[in-house]
């Protein structure tokens, strides 16, 4: 598969609503330090995709929710926004000096994503299952963080 199949995928995929609200500062820096510390110690590069992809898709809710508090919802906003998000993927792979392919870099690009979205949603239904209320402070952060090292692991691994 191309990265151009690969970027039309996640484009058509980036605007579904969130079932929670991701963007939190303290999971963007969570994340972010996951990004650090995968490169800082040489793992892998699909170890450090899987977090990429999980701060792609965060940094794609912080821009949506950004450019909606400051009333810049005009029409099509979230479309946008994810074609810059997406249009930033042929660029990791050119600075990584890597052919645009859908080689584990990419898959683990979307299981990163894919983490982070599934480590959201099971939150919010577990929430929701509690009447509103956490287990603990910075539940959705742990639960993020424990779905992409798992992944990790797998990428690792395999």
């Amino acid at each position: 598969m191309s990265i151009l199949k690969l970027s039309l995928i996640s484009a058509l995929l980036a605007p579904i609503q969130a079932l929670a609200n991701p963007a939190c500062v303290v999971c963007a820096v969570a994340i972010g330090a996951g990004v650090e510390v995968a490169e800082r110690y040489n793992m892998p590069r699909p170890v450090t995709a899987v977090w990429i992809g999980a701060f792609l898709l965060m940094s794609y809710y912080m821009l949506v929710k950004l450019l909606e508090k400051m009333k810049w919802d005009f029409t099509g906003h979230k479309i946008a926004v994810a074609a810059l998000t997406v249009a930033t993927i042929p660029l990791l792979y050119q600075q990584l000096r890597m052919p645009l392919e859908l080689n584990a870099f990419g898959w683990a690009l979307i299981a990163g994503a894919l983490a982070f979205e599934g480590s959201q949603a099971f939150y919010e239904r577990a929430k929701a299952r509690r009447k509103g209320k956490a287990l603990f402070p910075f539940e959705k952060v742990v639960l993020a963080l424990l779905a992409l090292i798992i992944v990790s692991l797998g990428f690792y691994f395999v």
